[in-house]
């Protein structure tokens, strides 16, 4: 299949994925502006676009979905949704009764 059949299918389909520059996640740009794609977003300077800070994608606000974390949302995690951090993965829940139980303990 030809790269220009294959670019337009792709243009045709899945829009925010085709970069219509040399650069990096730039969908498209102006004189006066930089347009991102899908799990892109500007850089500090507004110069160009950077991927999605871990535990974001799609427009870069959008946290991953109930059981996913990391880079672009990438990885499942292994552990009970409640669990799951957007960023980090499975972490530690302590419960109002763990909190009982030390505090008791404790003195």
């Amino acid at each position: 299949m030809s790269d220009v059949v294959l670019f337009l299918i792709l243009y045709v389909f899945c829009p925010g994925s085709v970069y219509l520059s040399s650069e990096i996640g730039i969908c498209s740009k102006t004189n006066s502006a930089i347009m991102c794609c899908n799990n892109f977003k500007l850089n500090e300077k507004g110069t160009g676009c950077v991927e999605c800070d871990p535990g974001y994608f799609g427009d870069c606000n959008t946290p991953c979905p109930p059981g996913r974390y990391g880079q672009l949302c990438e990885t499942e995690c292994l552990c009970q949704v409640q669990e799951c951090h957007h960023v980090t993965g499975c972490v530690d829940v302590i419960t109002q009764a763990q909190v009982s139980l030390v505090l008791s303990c404790s003195s």
